[in-house]
């Protein structure tokens, strides 16, 4: 097995080994998404924060931060559009302030880790707004989208959902018959945003926490379904499989007591000729 392959077999197996942990560890191990507006409608300005949700994986217990929840607790629902950097400014203190209290915690998100959309999207509106965020560490994300695509390849789901939905997220989940039913794409929330449907927005938040859970449970069963070809799933070649298969060790065992087996055959063989 050429190099490459070998390290994809090692880093897969990491990857199983780190599922397999948080899942132990599912009371310290929190799922996180966030909503914003639409980067087409921003046309070159700050991308807002619109909603923060935070899920912990093991209880289901869910706490969120939304722009027109921050409103409703300030009575300031009729002046939403005026006040926006006061209520994103809100929002974001409110989140700081909890992740604080979980620093030994592993957060599990959903290809949070650019500018564009991530943890660092989030600082740099907080910094905009004067608000200082609280820092998690990188050895406390775990990256579920890209965990599926390090296991399986870049062709384990349609881009795009039967429906026309956009997102891989929308596709494994009708692939693993999860319900989807109040999720809709970034865009429909950056959309949803601009038409004042709040409410619309925070569902989607977190129906697509939901989604994560039934993910991250199916990966740790073994039982989750994609269209990756069976080659891209085994590393790209025959030989990676193999060297998988030997590796297992039920393979292994079975080797060692065959090789004992033989062992004992042979010399019986010889004490039969000696008497």
């Amino acid at each position: 097995m050429d190099a490459n392959n070998a390290a994809l077999v090692k880093e897969r197996a990491g990857i199983r080994d780190r599922i397999s942990q948080l899942h132990t560890e599912a009371y310290r191990s929190l799922l996180i998404h966030y909503a914003c507006e639409s980067f087409d409608a921003a046309l070159g300005n700050p991308v807002r924060i619109t909603g923060i949700a935070i899920r912990n994986l093991k209880t289901g217990q869910t706490v969120s931060w939304t722009i027109f929840g921050e409103a409703q607790r300030k009575k300031r629902t009729r002046t939403v559009l005026q006040d926006l950097d006061l209520l994103e400014r809100s929002v974001l203190q409110a989140f700081s302030r909890h992740i604080k209290k979980y620093d030994d915690c592993t957060f599990i998100h959903w290809n949070m880790r650019d500018t564009k959309f991530g943890f660092a999207h989030l600082h740099r509106r907080a910094t905009a707004l004067g608000v200082k965020l609280h820092a998690l560490q990188d050895s406390c994300k775990f990256d579920l989208s890209n965990a599926i695509y390090k296991l399986y390849g870049d062709r384990h789901a349609k881009p795009v959902a039967t429906d026309g939905t956009a997102g891989r997220i929308f596709s494994i989940a009708e692939l693993n018959g999860i319900d989807r039913r109040e999720a809709i794409s970034g865009k429909a929330e950056g959309e949803a945003f601009a038409k004042g449907e709040y409410a619309k927005i925070e569902g989607s938040t977190l129906r697509k926490l939901g989604i994560f859970s039934d993910i991250f449970d199916r990966l740790h069963r073994g039982n989750f379904k994609h269209e990756a070809p069976w080659r891209d799933t085994w590393g790209l070649s025959l030989s990676a499989g193999v060297h998988a298969l030997r590796t297992h060790w039920v393979v292994t065992l079975l080797i060692f007591l065959g090789a004992i087996g033989g062992a004992s055959l042979k010399w019986w063989e010889v004490i039969k000729q000696l008497f």
